[in-house]
């Protein structure tokens, strides 16, 4: 019975997935309006979290992690969705270690991510490549340091990094907070940590800006994992200062996706001016998918099988 749970939970596994709806169909952004969002679909080999969102040469872009569920970890994958069209995610960036929330921007008409790399402790700065669909790695920072759902804002003039440090015990409870002072160099705000609290600490999107306020979306991780998002007020960030106030909280059970009469988890919110995208997890659920990669990583020969 022990081997035979053990296998099980193994290969029932928590499955997040994303969602979008459009904007202009509710009153505003942070609201929780009852108008449904509408599932993306997971394929049989992959599932979808952390969804980013961003406009980029009058196309629409969304960016998303793609686990595999063969080989066990996440890679970076997107689709086009300008003229609101779900077509099938394409992977655009994988490594050796697991990569997750694709922080996308622009600067300069050129497109950039800094995706989630904690398990090599370091950052990875990745370029757009229009031609290709891909990210390429255009070099490395933050050495040395195993970090979560890094977010960057600039503040009277300032680059600020704002991210999760990664340890054996802990990975969503702190917030600690980086000024950029030379290229691909951050050093530590004095007052790191700047929130040590679990339930809304870990960065879950991008910082907002509206009608001229910062507006940073965490996770709340009270309840474990996913257990729901906070709307928080950035009032004010320095090399040795940071203030925040908490503005809404949402929970999975105020959401409705289409098709589901029960979501278990949300940790991810975006939006621009058309979209509010967000992923949602369901718990324990058996993937063959998931079964295969369990058996082919456990005896070593998935790297001579999938490509």
């Amino acid at each position: 019975m022990f081997l035979i749970n053990k296998i099980k939970n193994r290969i029932c596994k928590v499955e997040w997935q994303v969602a979008l709806r459009h904007r202009e169909s509710c009153e505003l952004d942070f609201t929780l309006s009852r108008v449904p969002f509408t599932p993306i679909p997971n394929s049989f080999r992959y599932w979808a979290a952390d969804p980013f969102i961003i406009d980029f040469k009058g196309e629409t872009l969304l960016f998303v992690e793609l686990y595999d569920r063969l080989k066990r970890k996440g890679l970076l994958g997107y689709m086009n969705i300008t003229n609101g069209d779900i077509s099938k995610y394409k992977i655009v960036f994988e490594t050796n270690c697991h990569l997750s929330y694709p922080y996308v921007f622009e600067i300069d008409g050129e497109l950039f991510a800094v995706p989630e790399s904690n398990n090599i402790e370091k950052l990875l700065f990745l370029k757009w490549d229009e031609k290709s669909e891909k990210f390429n790695l255009v070099y490395t920072f933050m050495e040395g340091h195993s970090l979560a759902d890094s977010n960057f804002l600039l503040w009277n003039k300032s680059l600020y990094m704002l991210t999760t440090p990664v340890s054996k015990s802990d990975n969503v409870g702190t917030l600690e907070i980086y000024k950029k002072v030379a290229d691909k160099k951050y050093v530590p705000c004095s007052k790191n940590p700047v929130v040590v609290d679990k339930t809304q600490a870990r960065n879950g999107g991008k910082i907002i800006l509206k009608n001229g306020v910062f507006y940073r979306i965490s996770q709340d991780c009270g309840k474990g994992y996913g257990s729901g998002l906070n709307i928080l007020r950035i009032d004010n960030i320095s090399d040795s200062d940071y203030k925040e106030t908490l503005v809404k909280k949402v929970f999975p059970n105020s959401l409705v996706v289409s098709g589901y009469q029960r979501i278990d988890g949300i940790h991810t919110y975006n939006c621009n001016d058309k979209f509010e995208v967000i992923d949602f997890k369901f718990n324990h659920k058996f993937s063959l998918a998931e079964f295969l990669g369990f058996f082919l990583c456990k005896f070593h020969i998935f790297n001579k099988i999938v490509k």
